[in-house]
C-alpha cells in the first residue's frame, strides 16, 4: 500500500471515532428508574402525585399541534422529569432520615434532657 492510502485509512478512522464520541456525549440521558413503592409513606404519596402530574402534562403536551408551543412544551417536559427525579431524590432522603429516627429511644432521650 501506498503511503496516501494507509493515510487516508487512518485519517477516515480517525473521523469516524470522532463522530461516534460526539455523537454519544449529545445522546440525552436515560431518566431515572422511579419506583414509589419503595418509599414509606408519606413520601410514597408525594412521588406518586408527582408521577400522576407528569402523566397529565405530557398528554396535554403531546396533544398539541405540531409546531412551536409543542417544541416548548417538550422542553418544559424535560424539565418536569428533571423535577420529578429531584422529587424522588429529596422523598429517598427523607425517608431514609424517617428510618433514622424511628430507631431513636425517644423515652430514653427525654429521660436525659429532664
Amino acid at each position: 500500500m501506498t503511503p496516501i492510502v494507509v493515510g487516508l485509512v487512518v485519517l477516515a478512522g480517525a473521523v469516524a471515532a470522532f463522530l461516534v464520541r460526539a455523537r454519544l456525549r449529545h445522546r440525552a440521558p436515560r431518566p431515572m428508574s422511579i419506583d414509589p413503592f419503595t418509599l414509606s409513606e408519606p413520601w410514597r404519596r408525594h412521588v406518586a402525585a408527582a408521577q400522576t402530574t407528569q402523566r397529565r402534562y405530557l398528554q396535554i403536551a403531546g396533544s398539541a399541534a405540531d409546531g412551536p408551543l409543542r417544541d416548548r412544551l417538550r422542553e418544559i417536559g424535560a424539565q418536569v422529569q428533571h423535577a420529578v427525579e429531584e422529587c424522588f431524590g429529596i422523598a429517598r432522603r427523607g425517608d431514609a432520615l424517617d428510618d433514622a429516627l424511628a430507631r431513636f429511644d425517644t423515652g430514653s432521650l427525654n429521660r436525659q434532657l429532664a
